[in-house]
């Protein structure tokens, strides 16, 4: 069992570090995977192949890509990524 000053104790830990996201991250993760690997790559591929799970396709159909004009799915995700994304931001 816990003190009463080890809950406070924890709970000010919590507070302090965890932050609510805003947003759905998928889309974000597939274009940063793209950008980076045009960044190794050192040019634009001249093809890409996304293997991504079933809760990456789910989460990223289901919101638009920022900055897309309001794109859906993974082939968006890509294309941001590799054509504008910047792995180092």
């Amino acid at each position: 069992m816990l003190s009463q000053n080890e809950r406070k104790r924890i709970i000010a830990l919590i507070n302090r570090e965890v932050v609510p996201a805003i947003g759905c991250t998928e889309p974000i993760a597939v274009a940063y995977a793209s950008a980076l690997a045009t960044k190794t790559l050192g040019s634009e591929p001249d093809r890409c192949i996304a293997a991504v799970s079933g809760n990456i396709i789910k989460n990223v159909n289901s919101v638009t890509v920022p900055n897309t004009g309001g794109m859906r799915g993974v082939k968006a995700s890509v294309a941001a990524g590799v054509t504008v994304g910047n792995s180092d931001n």
